[in-house]
């Protein structure tokens, strides 16, 4: 659904646009790439912070919120409307308390620190990520590092380094690495964690144990 994004947006009949979204510029214009982006940021923080309890991490959200998140697209009366669906599901991320009086795709207030992130990913650790569109509801991407020094260098003026990260803690084939100078390591894991994929999720010696929570949350 995220992959119609682009088209629907450009529907500036939309009546859902001018009452939802704060408009810096032209009325009735929303950049495709910039709306993209808003909703798939409200379901991959969906997905990291799907907690069984309601929390407050990211933003004011109820127990299971993918749960919720799921009804807002599955709502009978949104129809077939593939925008209000998203708008839908992305609302309850934004705006669960229901405060929110309009959303400003403009706004780049980083209230929570992630640009941390950021940082980190552009000078320690290099991420390799791509996705398909058979197995993922977001656009397809592949891997690209000469993109990734580009973002880096405009956004923080510095170059990722690449190597760092396994050349200072090893990393690949890590089960040898920790097996050679490894000992009395718990690797905790829970599967809901959508970083759970990176984790270590079996037992690597009678000292180095992966303990899996199915249902659980690193």
């Amino acid at each position: 659904m995220v992959r119609k994004a682009g088209k629907v947006v450009k529907l500036a009949a939309q009546p859902l646009l001018p009452s939802s979204f704060c408009f810096p510029g032209p009325k009735n214009y929303i950049s495709p790439d910039f709306l993209v982006n808003w909703l798939s940021s409200a379901f991959t923080y969906t997905a990291m912070t799907d907690y069984p309890t309601p929390s407050n991490f990211l933003n004011p959200l109820p127990a299971y919120p993918v749960k919720e998140m799921c009804k807002a697209i599955d709502d009978p009366k949104t129809g077939n409307d593939t925008f209000e669906k998203l708008y839908g599901a992305a609302n309850m991320y934004y705006n669960y308390s229901g405060k929110a009086t309009c959303f400003d795709l403009n706004d780049n207030s980083d209230p929570h620190g992630l640009g941390g992130w950021t940082w980190q990913a552009c000078t320690e650790m290099v991420m390799p990520t791509d996705g398909n569109n058979k197995e993922s509801i977001f656009q397809p991407s592949e891997w690209d590092y000469n993109e990734r020094v580009r973002f880096c260098q405009l956004i923080l003026d510095v170059k990722p380094r690449s190597d760092w990260i396994t050349t200072e803690f090893g990393g690949y084939n890590i089960e040898s690495v920790l097996k050679r100078f490894g000992s009395n390591i718990i690797f905790f894991n829970g599967l809901r964690d959508p970083w759970s994929g990176g984790g270590v999720l079996k037992d690597i010696s009678k000292s180095i144990v992966a303990i899996i929570a199915k249902e659980g949350y690193s």
